[in-house]
């Protein structure tokens, strides 16, 4: 039998809420009143979509594209585990537009993800957009090398290099890289990109990859990654 799925938002669209005057319909702050492609229930909170539902504790917990800022990721995942969850799937940007810092530190404190779990997405705008799949360490604080390095960063952008990335672009957030050497090979491909997305720079100009002005760090890269460039051996990544 297949899965079954209880997608929740604490504002859906298209969303009634009763008041002094009848029913007024709500707009979500991120999608306003568009149709949604399945039923989205209405929750105020993580322990309050478990109440409706029943939920067990051999249920996942999906986080798709968590509120950047805030700490609903956070408190998901503190209630998930407070049930006895075993996995979550998150689908977003890692250090980027969706969770917070303290998300992402209490997610790699306990769960871990292999890098055949790491799936590239269609991004949404600029944004460096993957679903990757936690499970819940068997001791508590259980890591190891392969773990540490199977973060939800993704890959370098340069087609022949199959390294994690390292630093991300910060104007168009799906180009990264793991060293410099990739970052020179994939010049004229990475000026397409941004044209693609209207940022151009004159002809004299460019991106400097040591400038964290222009490229981000990705906190937990592990530093053998670095200055790796694409002539080293490493495992083959998975292709989007």
């Amino acid at each position: 039998a297949g899965n079954v799925m209880f997608p929740y938002d604490v504002t859906p669209p298209s969303c009634s809420k009763e008041n002094e005057y009848g029913p007024t319909v709500m707009s979500n702050e991120y999608h306003g009143q568009a149709s949604t492609f399945t039923d989205v229930f209405q929750a105020a909170s993580f322990d309050h979509a478990m109440a409706q539902v029943g939920i067990k504790s051999s249920c996942s917990l999906m986080l798709c594209y968590p509120p950047p800022g805030c700490d609903m990721a956070l408190s998901a995942v503190s209630a998930h585990m407070a049930n006895d969850g075993k996995i979550i799937f998150h689908i977003g940007e890692w250090q980027g537009l969706t969770g917070n810092s303290a998300f992402e530190k209490l997610l790699t404190q306990n769960f871990h993800c292999n890098e055949k779990d790491i799936f590239a997405l269609p991004p949404w705008g600029t944004d460096a957009t993957y679903l990757t799949i936690w499970k819940r360490n068997n001791v508590r604080g259980e890591e190891n090398e392969e773990h540490f390095r199977s973060q939800a960063f993704g890959f370098c952008s340069f087609p022949k290099c199959d390294h994690k990335a390292v630093r991300r672009c910060r104007f168009a957030r799906c180009v990264q890289y793991c060293s410099k050497e990739c970052f020179e090979s994939h010049r004229h491909r990475r000026n397409a990109i941004l044209a693609l997305h209207m940022i151009e720079l004159p002809s004299c100009l460019d991106f400097e990859y040591e400038d964290d002005d222009h490229f981000l760090h990705l906190r937990g890269c592990h530093p053998t990654f670095e200055n790796a460039g694409h002539g080293q051996k490493s495992k083959k990544r998975r292709k989007k």
